[in-house]
């Protein structure tokens, strides 16, 4: 748990996404073959690799700033799309999905491997796993999220030569 911390406050300081430093460029040439450690790659992300990105207006661990960063590193690399439409969870009202655009004006350009992105303007960095609420407000998007891209894979996945029940409904609705 100290790593992670250490981890986290060197790239506070940095500025950097870079690996653990181990304070010796010793032990970093050891482990990462280079004096400092190198920063994450992003471009070696399978750009069909969907990603989620949940954050909130109460995270002082990852602030708006650093993840418009990421999404800005992603997109680089991953290119853009037009953002698919999901039956996303409300809150207060106010789709979660059409919040963040709003809040963080994250639209058309977001790369295509970036499949929702999600703002809680009440939740802190841990919130999304704890929060009292979070089985409401968070588990049923996440949820909808990994069935709609395990069947997309699923039916990218199916050769011509493949039989497919089609007697079951096997629709993103009917797998809730």
């Amino acid at each position: 748990a100290m790593k992670v911390i250490s981890h986290w406050a060197q790239a506070v300081n940095s500025g950097k996404f870079s690996k653990y430093d181990f304070g010796s460029s010793r032990k970093n040439k050891r482990v990462y073959g280079t004096k400092k450690p190198p920063e994450y790659d992003l471009s070696k992300i399978d750009p069909k690799t969907p990603i989620a990105i949940y954050h909130g207006g109460e995270d002082v661990i990852v602030s708006e700033e650093d993840t418009m960063r990421l999404l800005k590193e992603l997109l680089f690399y991953g290119g853009p799309h037009q953002s698919e439409q999901l039956d996303s969870v409300t809150t207060d009202g106010i789709d979660a999905d059409e919040k963040v655009k709003r809040h963080a004006k994250v639209d058309a350009a977001t790369p295509k491997n970036v499949v929702s992105v999600h703002y809680e303007e009440e939740y802190a960095h841990n919130d999304f796993i704890w929060a009292n609420d979070a089985h409401v407000r968070i588990y049923p998007h996440l949820l909808r999220l990994m069935q709609l891209h395990v069947i997309k894979e699923q039916r990218e996945n199916v050769t011509t030569d493949c039989r497919i029940n089609h007697d079951v409904d096997q629709s993103p609705d009917k797998l809730l």
